[in-house]
């Protein structure tokens, strides 16, 4: 269920650790905010539209700080999911949120976690 959008944000990831321009950069966030609402759309019993209520029912808050510290190994699935739509949503109310989690590398820990729950 999970290998396309796992070999599609790795994919992106990869590409996102090179150096790269701040279009190149807001093409990846683009892309990945696509492939995580076309995922969305194919398994609504996930219930990532309601990330606020997923990540509240794993002690975590829709916070900066919350986001960034969260050990994501110990995650299951819907949390993982939850965690990288709030990381996408914290965009629109920070500008540039998004590339903190690119840089402290919480958006491959997703990945990667994604991978083991998938196999």
């Amino acid at each position: 269920m999970l290998s396309e959008l796992t070999n599609v944000l790795l994919a992106l990831n990869e590409v996102s650790n090179q150096a790269m321009s701040f279009d190149q950069y807001k093409l990846i966030e683009w892309r990945l905010q696509k492939e995580l609402c076309r995922f969305e759309m194919k398994h609504p019993e996930l219930e990532m539209n309601r990330f606020i209520k997923t990540l509240e029912e794993n002690d975590l808050e829709w916070s900066m700080n919350e986001m960034h510290a969260v050990d994501v190994s110990k995650l299951n699935l819907k949390a993982v999911l939850a965690l990288l739509v709030g990381i996408f949503c914290s965009e629109k109310c920070i500008e540039e949120s998004q590339y903190s989690f690119f840089q402290d590398k919480k958006i491959f820990q997703c990945i990667e976690r994604l991978k083991i729950l998938n196999s």
